[in-house]
């Protein structure tokens, strides 16, 4: 039996009613596992005791397990403020953003993240009609919520968050509030910079408890951005096992304690994390479909936000060729992968562009060729990064949010076409005259346009390279209590002067 080794912290363990049925668990090598999902009866008809003995440790141990861990129940009292922006309200289960939880919004760099948090910031303060925490309009009441600001990637932005404040101190004046007192402000906003692990270690270990306390239920927000930058920066695992081990055992403390604070101050605590790649295990391949499930790598793609295509083809272990090389499975953000099977072409029209037909359509010769499918509407990039921090962290999480970031073509393989002539990708045709040297003219035409690769033309074409991208944001729910299992959410969104806002897709 486990039992001893899992559940050490158990006062259960050494209360002496259940001595004699512990010492027959220990006799039948029953798990923890065992003990805590097993029924009853059929555990009694092993350790030869009755059922209600078995039921009455269950339910003691499940019970000092939930209280030690802090495992709460979601409840129709559970606090929520909203991010500013009802589209992002929405992907997030609806409510926005829950108190008493451990949040964590990962992404990329330049994804928006700390934009996004800066928003937080004030849309906590707005008051509790426009469903914020803030004052109480109608009550009159004048408790502001107060946010605590940990930087540890640099001095937080206060000129751009004065700006957030500006416009949604604009939105309440549309909607008819004028109370000065009701409108957000930087002042709410306690800010900290933490230059190394060692100072980020004493302000969420030591001052914030502190400052928690004094303000007594006022800091409705705890904002740590980012959380991982330190712990990555001074913490290297490579050197040896125990490094390994001390990183994750500060994971897991940092985590915990967090959570425990949130829950018992009820604040929201979120956290920006940052991501990295992910190398295909081979490992993934070899094992037996039976125990595929159960293993970790199969189970990233859900915990990390890969949409459902990237997850099939990761866990296919597809293979594409590029450059004439075999690579290994779909890499992240390769422009050079599409999934999307180009229209009306088969594997005989793979050929060199100067021996493509002339009657195939520009967007059909952009497909056949190794740059077109940045151009092309329909192409897809994989996208296999993680968060980091490891499994401890993420298992010991409440949200899981992901920002992702693609640069989307403008003109693309829709209208490609219809510019052109335009763009001067190719030579207007001139107007018919019936005369006999024109089937001649054309010929001639064709075979200058065949002997000037279009990728050449593409690779050189100024504006196709540098102004024809928009960025396109996606905000996407991974994992919450609020959300109902399998149930995708997500938005696309925008970083503008007022702060952050969803767009429609």
């Amino acid at each position: 039996m486990d039992l001893y080794q899992q559940c050490s912290y158990s006062e259960v363990l050494f209360d002496k009613q259940f001595e004699q049925i512990l010492g027959a668990f220990q006799r039948q090598a029953i798990s923890t596992v065992e003990i805590l999902a097993c029924p009853a009866a059929d555990l009694a008809k092993k350790v030869g005791r009755s059922a209600a003995e078995v039921s009455r440790l269950q339910r003691s141990l499940r019970q000092d397990i939930s209280q030690k861990l802090k495992v709460r129940s979601i409840s129709v009292d559970d606090e929520f403020f909203t991010t500013g922006d009802s589209g992002m309200d929405l992907a997030l289960g609806g409510n926005g953003i829950s108190l008493g939880h451990l949040t964590e919004v990962s992404g990329e760099s330049a994804t928006g993240k700390s934009q996004v948090l800066m928003q937080l910031a004030v849309s906590v303060q707005l008051p509790r009609e426009m469903n914020g925490l803030g004052p109480s309009l109608a009550e009159g009441t004048r408790n502001n919520a107060q946010v605590v600001y940990v930087s540890t990637e640099g001095i937080l932005e206060t000129r751009r968050l004065d700006k957030v404040c500006t416009h949604f101190t604009e939105v309440l004046k549309e909607n008819g509030v004028h109370d000065p007192m009701a409108f957000p402000t930087t002042d709410n906003v306690l800010q900290t910079m933490c230059s190394d692990l060692e100072s980020q270690q004493h302000v969420l270990n030591v001052q914030l408890p502190v400052l928690l306390e004094q303000k007594q239920g006022k800091i409705k927000l705890v904002i740590v951005d980012s959380i991982a930058h330190h712990i990555r920066a001074e913490m290297d695992t490579s050197k040896s096992y125990t490094d390994y081990l001390q990183r994750q055992f500060l994971i897991v403390k940092l985590a915990k304690n967090l959570r425990e604070l949130a829950l018992k101050y009820n604040f929201a605590c979120v956290v920006s994390n940052q991501v990295s790649d992910k190398p295909f295990d081979s490992a993934l391949m070899t094992s037996s479909k039976d125990h595929l499930p159960l293993q970790f790598e199969y189970q990233l793609g859900w915990l990390s936000g890969w949409d459902s295509k990237a997850i099939w083809h990761r866990q296919r272990g597809d293979t594409v060729e590029v450059d004439g090389e075999t690579s290994e499975p779909l890499n992240s953000q390769d422009p050079k992968l599409n999934v999307a099977e180009p229209a009306e072409v088969t594997a005989e029209d793979e050929m060199a562009p100067s021996s493509l037909p002339p009657q195939l359509t520009l967007t059909q010769r952009l497909k056949l060729e190794s740059r077109s499918e940045m151009f092309a509407e329909n192409s897809y990039h994989y996208d296999y990064k993680i968060p980091t921090m490891g499994i401890q962290w993420t298992n010991l999480l409440d949200v899981r949010v992901v920002l992702s970031k693609r640069h989307k073509p403008i003109i693309g393989s829709n209208l490609i076409d219809d510019y052109a002539e335009d763009l001067g990708i190719i030579a207007p045709q001139p107007p018919s005259n019936g005369s006999q040297d024109e089937p001649q003219s054309q010929s001639q035409s064709q075979t200058q346009t065949q002997d000037r690769s279009l990728t050449e033309i593409l690779s050189n074409h100024e504006y196709l390279n540098n102004y024809n991208w928009e960025v396109q944001r996606k905000m996407r729910m991974v994992f919450s209590p609020f959300v109902e299992t399998g149930l995708e959410r997500e938005c696309q969104y925008e970083v503008w002067n007022g702060g952050v806002r969803s767009k429609e897709s």
